[in-house]
């Protein structure tokens, strides 16, 4: 993992969602990413990020409950 830039964790059940937008953004930040909001919990405890883009409605854990 390159740590010279920003980490960011991105958090959606839609894979080429996560594929576009780790395209458009890596250039500026490390992506890191989660297919719900149980798996983004869980790389939240493991990394410092600097920053979370997350889908609403996703299953095992919708946005608004990983952000509670």
């Amino acid at each position: 993992m390159n740590m010279t830039k920003p980490l960011l964790l991105l958090a959606d059940d839609n894979e080429e969602i996560l594929e576009f937008l780790e395209h458009e953004l890596n250039e500026k930040y490390t992506v890191i990413k989660a297919v719900n909001g149980q798996e983004a919990l869980q790389l939240l405890k493991e990394h410092a990020v600097q920053l979370l883009i997350s889908d609403v409605m996703m299953p095992v854990m919708d946005g608004f409950e990983l952000c509670r």
